[in-house]
């Protein structure tokens, strides 16, 4: 192949992606605020609450937006502990298709809460510094025990969604803060410090497959995207291509140090995420603000949603909304 062919085709693509990365652009600026319909589960100190995106956004007082709580200390006697180590609150996930709500807490425990009843339909009190979790098939749950000291912490704690407080096994993951399923690939991610592992789900078992190293170290989330993609955060953001096993950055969160969580709708590309990095305290782990973007090529979050009486430590998405276009 001559050195001019090489020249043409190389510019070519050049091209191409300088054209898919404006259309990229003017899609995402187009988006002036949150799609409307748009619902967010917020947790944080001993509460779970679902609140109402265009309701939040056009009142003075977030607690008008609230459409669904779950307080964590109902939970007392059922699983061995005070109110008081109730708290402290760090993941909150939809799953079994909106049914249920899976929560975890640094302060050693976990539970599925019936959505419509609000009571446990699971629990457990023996996932030390639990930092995140995900319902796999065969009705299990993988739980990301993070740092400390005890043989229970720096793993992934995998049980039987049927029969609380009782561990099938526990596998080795050094700071483990983020466990997701994805159905398409068939594989759970657990994420953590500098790495994303793959796990195969043979029965009851999880095999390692792979593992790949981050782009930035301290990964504290990990969220899917689309089947083919997930969000990583924590030193910065990224989006990370499963099969290409690459990363993109998100520019206008280069430099941010202590991103807690970050969401991304594949259709539209906005975001929304939590962001502990200017807090005084380095050594604190939340903020008051529920940031929101309008994509990755974004000059920086348009806009926020104060939570102040909230320390609130991860943001999810229950309901991406509708489109203007689609309206």
């Amino acid at each position: 192949m001559s050195i001019i062919y090489r020249i043409i085709i190389a510019a070519a693509i050049a091209l191409i992606w300088v054209v898919q990365l404006q259309a990229e652009r003017i899609n995402e600026l187009s988006l002036s605020r949150p799609t409307p319909g748009t619902l967010l589960i917020i947790c944080g100190g001993s509460t779970v609450y679902i609140i109402d995106v265009d309701t939040a956004l056009d009142s003075d007082d977030w607690h008008s937006s609230i459409v669904w709580s779950w307080d964590a200390r109902t939970l007392s006697t059922t699983i061995g502990l005070s109110e008081s180590r109730l708290d402290h609150i760090d993941d909150c996930k939809l799953v079994d298709n909106g049914r249920k709500i899976l929560v975890t807490s640094s302060f050693g425990w976990c539970a599925t809460v019936d959505y419509d009843t609000r009571k446990p339909v699971f629990y457990s009190n023996t996932t030390p510094n639990a930092h995140s979790a995900d319902l796999l098939p065969g009705n299990l749950i993988a739980v990301a025990c993070s740092d400390g000291t005890t043989d229970s912490h720096n793993m992934v704690h995998l049980y039987d969604a049927d029969r609380p407080n009782e561990k099938i096994a526990q596998y080795s993951f050094p700071s483990c803060h983020a466990t997701v399923w994805n159905a398409t690939t068939e594989r759970l991610y657990a994420a953590g410090a500098r790495k994303i592992g793959s796990y195969r789900l043979s029965g009851r078992t999880l095999e390692l497959v792979d593992e790949t190293v981050t782009a930035k170290s301290d990964v504290h989330d990990v969220m899917a995207i689309n089947p083919g993609k997930m969000s990583v955060a924590g030193k910065e953001g990224f989006i990370y291509d499963i099969a290409q096993k690459s990363f993109r950055n998100i520019p206008f969160l280069i430099g941010r140090t202590s991103l807690k969580s970050l969401n991304i709708n594949s259709d539209s590309g906005e975001m929304w995420y939590t962001d502990a990095s200017d807090t005084a305290n380095i050594s604190q782990w939340f903020s008051h603000d529920l940031w929101w973007a309008s994509g990755r090529m974004a000059d920086g979050p348009a806009l926020s949603i104060k939570i102040p009486d909230v320390n609130v430590y991860k943001v999810r998405v229950a309901r991406w909304g509708q489109s203007y276009a689609e309206k």
